[in-house]
C-alpha cells in the first residue's frame, strides 16, 4: 500500500485511548462490565453494565489449595 501523507502511520506507535474505563474486582465480582457498556455508548448504542455483564459473564474457578 502507497503511504498517505495525510495519515500519520501507527506502526510501531499504536493508537492512544481517549478515554481509559478500567473495571473493578467487585465489579467484575456482581457481573459489571462498564468497559463494553462504555464502548456500545460510544458508538451510538444503549446497554447498561449489568446487561454488558451478561453477554460475556466471567466463568469463576473453585480455589484449591494445594498442600504439599
Amino acid at each position: 500500500m502507497p503511504p498517505r501523507p495525510w495519515a500519520p502511520r501507527l506502526e510501531n506507535v499504536g493508537v492512544q485511548p481517549g478515554l481509559e474505563i478500567v473495571p473493578t474486582a467487585v465489579g467484575l465480582a456482581a457481573g459489571r462490565d462498564p468497559v463494553l457498556a462504555e464502548a456500545v455508548e460510544l458508538a451510538g448504542g444503549k446497554l447498561d453494565p449489568a446487561a454488558a455483564g451478561k453477554l460475556f459473564p466471567v466463568v469463576w474457578l473453585p480455589y484449591q489449595v494445594v498442600r504439599q
